[in-house]
C-alpha cells in the first residue's frame, strides 16, 4: 500500500516536471520565433549567372513598360561603348518569380541608334515606340541639325527614322525645327502628345537648350509650347498626371541657352517644382513640403528616378547625385514619395537591404505592386543588376499609412527576403523589444514557481552543494580551510579565464600554409586551360580556312601540332571588358585536356616540354593598335566552361558555385582581373612559367578546431610567373601577319600541394590547460596539504532517478552482508561518538528522504533494528565479532575502491599453489631477514603459543595432523603456512575460489 502511494505520489510529481519542461520550452519557442519573424532580403534582385551575363551594365539609358516587362535601350558603356543600341526586356516569371531577360527582336538592317541620355515613349497603342534625343556620337551629321527622332514597331520588329518636320508659328530667331539635346524629358500627355522639354546640348556642348516641343504621333509635326520665364532643366524628370498636367521637379534649372556652369544655372531645389498644363499650355510653380528631417533627406539632385505608381496619386523617386565635379560627386539610395494632391514629401521605412548608391538608373512599375529599378551608375561604376520594391500598402482611401514601409525583395511571387537589413523600421524594432520583455517576464515568473514548487529538492541542492565545498579536517582550524577555499576560488577562477582565452584562440585561430611537393608521376604534368583575347584587332575572314582572324597557333618543343586543342569563343555569351578598349574584342579557349609536357622530351610517351602560341592577323590588313590578354586557369576550375561551352560536348562541371561564378562574371565585366593575367602588345615576345598545384582549404565546419583528421576542401590552382619584352623587328623579322608569340612551360616538373591548417587546435588547447591544471593542483597541496581523491566521479555524486538507486542497491547487496555498521562513517562504540559528532554525520546526503530521516533520528542501523538510548553494552564476545566483520568491511572497501590488489592476488596464489613450498630458512637466517625489513622477532614463548593457538583452532574445527601426529607432537614441530581467521566466518559470507575477485562476483538471490 505504501509503494502504491509512494509511486503514485512519484507519478505525479513526474508529471509536473514534464509540464514544466514543456511550459519552458514553449517560452522558448516563443521568443525565438519572434528574434526572426522579421525577414531581410538581397541587395539585388537574385538571377541565374547566364542572365548575369547578358544584362550590359549601363547608365543613363531610356526605358518604358510594355504590359508586364519593362524595356531598356541604348546607354553609356564603359570605355569607347559612350553610346549603344542594346534593346532588351526585362520581366518575371508569374509562377516562381524569376527573372527573365530577353534581347528584343530587330529585323531592320538599321539596329536603331547608338544614344545615351535618350528618352523613349510608348504610345497608346502598346505597339510603337518613340525615341528622341541622347548622345549620339555616329550621328553627328544628324544631331547637329535638329533632334534625333526614331521609331519602333513591335508587330513588324523595325527601327526606322521619324522625319523632322514642325508646324505653327515660329517667333523671330528662333530654330524652325527642334534642337537636338540630351538628358531632357520626353513625356506624353494625357492629350496624347508627346512634350520634349529641357537637356543640354550634348556633353561637348553643355548649353540649356532652351525650345519646349510637342510631337503629335498621329501627324508626326512638331508643334512649339512657350516657357515659363525663359526657364529650362536640365537631368530633371517629367511625371505626366491624369488630370492632364506634368509635374517637373529635381535636376538642374537655369535660363534657356546659358552654359550649365554660368552662375545662373543651379540646382532645382528639394522645395521647388513646374507644373504645366497640357490643356491651356500654362505654367505654374509649385513648392514641395514635408517635415525638415524629411526634406533634408530628399535634397536637391540631378539624374534621379522616378515613376508615377499605381494608384496615379504618388510619385516614387530614387538616387540621383548632387552638382560637383565627377570626381567629387556623391550618390543617393533613399526612396522618397511624393503626394500630388497634398505636394509633400514622405521617406518610407525600408526593411531590407537596398540597392547600391547610383545615378541615372532605369525604373518602372510592374503588376501595380512593385518598383523595379535597373543598372544606373556612380562615378566610374557601371551596374547590370536588377533590384525590386514592394510599394507601401495604401489605405481603403488610398493613403499612405502615416508610417509608410516599403520592402526590398528577392521574389515577386512570394516576397521573400533573404538579408535582414539593419535599418529596419522602428516600429517592427519596438514591437520585438517589446516580446522579448513578455518572454522574459513569463520565464522569470516560470523560473520563480518551479523554485517554489520543488524547494525539497533545492534545498537538498544547497545542502550536497555546501558539504561538498566545506569540508575541514577534523583538527584543522576554520581559517586553514577558508584560506584554502579562498586560495581555489582565485584559482578556479584563473584557469576558467586562461580556459575562455584559449578557447577564444582557438576559435580565432589563425590559420598556416605548409607545402608539399613530390616528383610528378611519370615525370609528366597537365597544362592549365589558357584564354586568349584580342583587343583592338579587326576581324577579318580567312577564305583559305573559313576561321578569321586574328588567329592562335600552337606548336610544342617536340614539334606536335596542338591548334585542334584551341577553341573559339562566342562574344554574344558573355564578353569581357578590358580598361585599353582598343576596340573589338575576339577570345579563343586553349583546352589541353590530353596534353602532358615533361623534363625529358619523349615522342612515344609525351607532347614535349614547352608550348609554343603564336598569334596572327590577316597579312592583308597592317596590324593596327591592339593587345592580347592571356589568363591561365587550372584544371576543374576554368569559369569559361561554365559560360561557354554549356550545352557542348566540351561542357565540364566545374568547381564553381553560383556565387563564384557571378562574381567571376562581375569581374570580368569589369576588367578587376589582375592574377593568371599577361597582357601583350603587337610584337612582344612573352615567356611564362605556370606551377599547377592543389590548395587544401580547411572547410568552415566545427570539426576542424579539433587539431586532427582536418575536413578539407581541395581546389587546384595554378601560378604563373612572367616576363615580356619587344622583339627586335632589324634583328627578327615574324612571319607575315604575326602580332606576337608567346612561350609557355612549366615552372617545375612536380606535384605541389598547400595544406592549411590552424595554429591553434582544441588538442593544443587541453595541453595548455592541462599543464596549468597540474600546477594549481599541486600548487593547491603544497600549500595545504594532500588529499585523497574521491573514487566516484561525476557520473556517480550527481547521478539521478534509476542510476542513483542503482548504485545504492548495487552497495547494499555487496556490502551489507556482514550487517555491521560502515567504517569512518560510524563511531566504533557510542561512547566515542562525542569527540567530534560532525565527522560521523550524514555529511552527503543522498535525496530528500534520507535528509527527513537524518533530521528527524530515525535512521536505522544496519541490521534493521533501532538502536534505543540506555541499550545494554555487548558482552566482550559480541564486541570482537563487531570489530572483526568491521574490518572485513573495511577490507572490501579499499580492495573495491582505493587500493589495486594484484600483487595480493599474486602472493595469494603463489602461497597455495601446491607446487610451491616455503623456503626453509635456519633461525638466524631469519631473524636477520626479519630485522633487515625492519620486523621485530617475538619471543619463543610467544611464537609456541601462536602455533598452540592455530592447532587448537583446527582441532576444534575438524582438522587433521600430519600423518597421524599427536598434539604433542604438533606442539614441538614447527606450524606450517595456514591462512588465520580471526574468528568463524559469518554464515551470511558468500564462499569464493582462490582465484576469483570478488569485486566482480555475483550473489545469487533466494
Amino acid at each position: 500500500m505504501i509503494y502504491i502511494i509512494y509511486e503514485k505520489k512519484r507519478g505525479r510529481n513526474h508529471r509536473l516536471q514534464q509540464a514544466a519542461v514543456r511550459s519552458v520550452t514553449f517560452l522558448s519557442m516563443i521568443l525565438l520565433l519572434l528574434m526572426f519573424m522579421v525577414d531581410g532580403v538581397c541587395g539585388s534582385y537574385p538571377m541565374d549567372v547566364s542572365i548575369e551575363t547578358q544584362i550590359p551594365m549601363r547608365t543613363n539609358a531610356a526605358s518604358f513598360v510594355r504590359g508586364r516587362a519593362m524595356y531598356i535601350y541604348g546607354g553609356e558603356g564603359r570605355g569607347n561603348d559612350s553610346a549603344t543600341n542594346d534593346f532588351f526586356s526585362l520581366s518575371f516569371n508569374a509562377e516562381n518569380g524569376d527573372l527573365i531577360y530577353e534581347q528584343v527582336p530587330v529585323a531592320s538592317e538599321d539596329k536603331g541608334p547608338r544614344i545615351a541620355g535618350g528618352r523613349a515613349v510608348i504610345l497608346p497603342d502598346n505597339n510603337t515606340v518613340l525615341l528622341f534625343g541622347g548622345y549620339a556620337p555616329y550621328n553627328e551629321n544628324i544631331t547637329a541639325v535638329h533632334l534625333l527622332c526614331y521609331q519602333y514597331t513591335f508587330d513588324n520588329q523595325v527601327w526606322a527614322p521619324i522625319p523632322v518636320n514642325a508646324t505653327g508659328e515660329i517667333p523671330e530667331g528662333a530654330p524652325e525645327l527642334p534642337t537636338h539635346r540630351e538628358s531632357h524629358t520626353a513625356t506624353l500627355g494625357a492629350d496624347g502628345l508627346v512634350y520634349i522639354y529641357g537637356g543640354i546640348r550634348s556633353i561637348r556642348d553643355t548649353a540649356l537648350v532652351g525650345d519646349f516641343w510637342a510631337y503629335d504621333p498621329s501627324t508626326r509635326l512638331f508643334s512649339r509650347r512657350e516657357l515659363i520665364s525663359n526657364i529650362v532643366l536640365y537631368a530633371h524628370i517629367g511625371i505626366p498626371l491624369p488630370d492632364g498636367t506634368i509635374v517637373y521637379a529635381t535636376g538642374l534649372s537655369g535660363y534657356a541657352w546659358n552654359f550649365t556652369t554660368d552662375p545662373d544655372s543651379a540646382l532645382l531645389t528639394v522645395s521647388e517644382g513646374l507644373l504645366f498644363n497640357t490643356a491651356d499650355g500654362s505654367w505654374q510653380g509649385v513648392a514641395f513640403g514635408g517635415s525638415e528631417e524629411t526634406l533634408i533627406g530628399v535634397s536637391s539632385r540631378v539624374f534621379s528616378t522616378a515613376v508615377l505608381g499605381p494608384e496615379q496619386r504618388y510619385i516614387y523617386f530614387f538616387g540621383g547625385s548632387d552638382l560637383v565635379a565627377s570626381y567629387r560627386k556623391h550618390f543617393r539610395r533613399a526612396l522618397s514619395i511624393l503626394d500630388t494632391q497634398t505636394w509633400n514629401y514622405t521617406i518610407p521605412a525600408s526593411e531590407g537591404v537596398g540597392p547600391s548608391r547610383r545615378a541615372m538608373a532605369c525604373a518602372a512599375i510592374l503588376t501595380n505592386e512593385y518598383m523595379v529599378i535597373a543598372q544606373g551608375g556612380a562615378r566610374s561604376y557601371y551596374y547590370g543588376d536588377v533590384n525590386v520594391v514592394r510599394l507601401p500598402t495604401l489605405t481603403t482611401s488610398n493613403d499612405l499609412p502615416p508610417e509608410p514601409t516599403v520592402r526590398w525583395v528577392s521574389n515577386i511571387i512570394t516576397g521573400a527576403a533573404d538579408d535582414m537589413d539593419r535599418s529596419t523600421s522602428e516600429s517592427v524594432s519596438r514591437g520585438i523589444i517589446a516580446a522579448v520583455v513578455i518572454v522574459s517576464v513569463l520565464a522569470a515568473a516560470m523560473l520563480v514557481f518551479l523554485a517554489w514548487r520543488f524547494r525539497h529538492r533545492l534545498r537538498w541542492l544547497i545542502i550536497r552543494i555546501h558539504s561538498d565545498i566545506w569540508s575541514p579536517r577534523t583538527g584543522e582550524p576554520h581559517w586553514a580551510e577558508i584560506s584554502r577555499l579562498i586560495t581555489k576560488v582565485i584559482l578556479a577562477f584563473l584557469f576558467v579565464a586562461f580556459f575562455v582565452f584559449v578557447v577564444i584562440q582557438v576559435m580565432q585561430s589563425p590559420k598556416a600554409t605548409f607545402t608539399i611537393t613530390e616528383v610528378a608521376y611519370n615525370e609528366q604534368v597537365d597544362i592549365p586551360e589558357i584564354r586568349f583575347c584580342f583587343d583592338g584587332y579587326q576581324q577579318v575572314p580567312d577564305l583559305s580556312t573559313g576561321e578569321t582572324f586574328p588567329l592562335v597557333s600552337c606548336v610544342t618543343d617536340a614539334g606536335a601540332i596542338c591548334d585542334e586543342y584551341i577553341y573559339p569563343l562566342n562574344m554574344s555569351d558573355h564578353q569581357p571588358f578590358f580598361y585599353s578598349n582598343l576596340g573589338a574584342v575576339t577570345c579563343y579557349l586553349f583546352l589541353p585536356d590530353t596534353l602532358h609536357l615533361a623534363a625529358n622530351v619523349t615522342l612515344d610517351s609525351n607532347n614535349g616540354s614547352m608550348l609554343h602560341f603564336s598569334f596572327h592577323t590577316s597579312p592583308a590588313v597592317a596590324p593596327q593598335a591592339g593587345r592580347t590578354h592571356i589568363s591561365f586557369y587550372p584544371r576543374g576550375r576554368d569559369p569559361n566552361r561554365a559560360i561557354y561551352l554549356d550545352g557542348t560536348e566540351l561542357y565540364e562541371k566545374q568547381l564553381y558555385t553560383d556565387a563564384e561564378l557571378s562574381d567571376w562574371v562581375i569581374d570580368d565585366f569589369n576588367d578587376f582581373h589582375s592574377e593568371n593575367i599577361v597582357d601583350v602588345d603587337i610584337n612582344d615576345a612573352a615567356f611564362i612559367h605556370y606551377q599547377l598545384q592543389e590548395y587544401q582549404y580547411l572547410q568552415n565546419t566545427g570539426w576542424n578546431y579539433i587539431g586532427f583528421s582536418p575536413v578539407l576542401n581541395s581546389t587546384p590552382e595554378v601560378e604563373i610567373t612572367s616576363r615580356v619584352q619587344p622583339m627586335n623587328l632589324e634583328g627578327y623579322s615574324p612571319m607575315n601577319g604575326q602580332l606576337n608569340e608567346v612561350i609557355v612551360k612549366p615552372a617545375s616538373f612536380n606535384t605541389v600541394r598547400i595544406r592549411e591548417q590552424k595554429i591553434y587546435s582544441l588538442l593544443n588547447a587541453l595541453g595548455f590547460l592541462g599543464g596549468l591544471f597540474g600546477l594549481f593542483v599541486a600548487f593547491q597541496a603544497l600549500m595545504f596539504g594532500h588529499r585523497p581523491n574521491s573514487p566516484w566521479g561525476v557520473v556517480h555524486r550527481w547521478s539521478i532517478g534509476t542510476m542513483k538507486r542503482s548504485l545504492s542497491r548495487e552497495l547494499t547487496s555487496r556490502f551489507d552482508l556482514l550487517k555491521t555498521p560502515v567504517p569512518l562513517m560510524n563511531p566504533v562504540h557510542r561512547r566515542f561518538s562525542t569527540i567530534n559528532l560532525k565527522n560521523y554525520g550524514p555529511r552527503e546526503l543522498e535525496d530528500v528522504d534520507y535528509m527527513d530521516a537524518a533530521e528527524s533520528g530515525s535512521l536505522n542501523t544496519p541490521d534493521g533494528v533501532t538502536l534505543a538510548p540506555g541499550q545494554e553494552e555487548w558482552d566482550e564476545q559480541k564486541r570482537l565479532e563487531q570489530v572483526e566483520e568491521r574490518m572485513q568491511l573495511l577490507e572490501l572497501l579499499f580492495k573495491s575502491y582505493y587500493i589495486d590488489d594484484e600483487v595480493f592476488r599474486r602472493l595469494d596464489r603463489a602461497l597455495k599453489r601446491p607446487d610451491v613450498k616455503p623456503p626453509s630458512v635456519s633461525k638466524r637466517g631469519m631473524s636477520n631477514f626479519l630485522r633487515g625489513n625492519g620486523v621485530g622477532l617475538r619471543s619463543r614463548n610467544n611464537a609456541a603459543d601462536d602455533a598452540h593457538e592455530s592447532h587448537s583452532w583446527l582441532a576444534t574445527n575438524g582438522g587433521g595432523g600430519q600423518d597421524g601426529a599427536t598434539s604433542e607432537e604438533l606442539r614441538l614441530s614447527p606450524a606450517p603456512y595456514i591462512p588465520r581467521l580471526a574468528s568463524t566466518p559469518h554464515s551470511a559470507l558468500p564462499i569464493h575460489e582462490p582465484n576469483e575477485n570478488i569485486n566482480n562476483s555475483t550473489q545469487k538471490q533466494d
